[in-house]
């Protein structure tokens, strides 16, 4: 495949226009064994999916830069964003830090996610077993 073809996405039928070079995503992942094409929207519905049939998944903790702006779990391309409710930062015996951070789903399940050192923002989230629920 060249760079300026227009991919449909395998799910929703979208199409998706081929970015312009030096402009970041390409607005598609390469999903499965036989990776195929999936806009950003749909991979927001395929990780929801995961996350009601699965006790674990990784997400990015962005935000808080500059002060005042909220922080947020995200999957890659951003399509899926929960508010974070609670963050704070403790000590890591091997890293040194560790920011956890606790959050609703979706679905009003609550989770926990843990991001280990101070150079990454892959947040290792897991379901809680609680059964208080925000909705």
């Amino acid at each position: 495949m060249t760079r300026n073809m227009t991919r449909t996405c395998s799910m929703c039928r979208k199409v998706i226009p081929p970015v312009a070079r030096g402009y970041g995503g390409t607005g598609y992942a390469l999903f499965g064994s036989r990776r195929k094409v999936v806009c950003y929207d749909c991979c927001a519905v395929i990780e929801k999916k995961w996350m009601d049939t699965h006790d674990k998944i990784v997400l990015y903790l962005t935000g808080g830069n500059p002060v005042g702006m909220p922080w947020n779990v995200t999957n890659w391309p951003g399509t899926l964003s929960f508010l974070v409710e609670v963050k704070f930062t403790a000590k890591h015996n091997m890293a040194g830090t560790q920011e956890l951070v606790w959050f609703f789903d979706h679905a009003g399940r609550e989770w926990m996610g843990r991001c280990i050192g101070k150079n990454t923002q892959l947040c290792h989230c897991r379901k809680l077993k609680s059964r208080r629920r925000l909705r």
